[in-house]
């Protein structure tokens, strides 16, 4: 199993982070910050980002303002 923001999903031999990201159904609009363990993953790298079962991901709004 993974987790994206808490959301459990099913874990699968070669699931990438883009795959677990499209079935949590995240939202990725506006600014957002994305971490697989802890770590921070950048959008280019979702679709070669491995996940290792019991991998969390968090999807952070980014808020910035004066």
């Amino acid at each position: 199993m993974v987790t994206v923001n808490d959301v459990p999903l099913p874990f699968r031999a070669g699931m990438t982070l883009r795959d677990a990201l499209e079935e949590a159904a995240a939202d990725l609009s506006g600014p957002v910050l994305v971490t697989s363990g802890g770590q921070f993953v950048a959008p280019e790298d979702y679709g070669g980002h491995r996940l290792a079962d019991g991998e969390e991901i968090r999807v952070l709004r980014v808020i910035s303002g004066g």
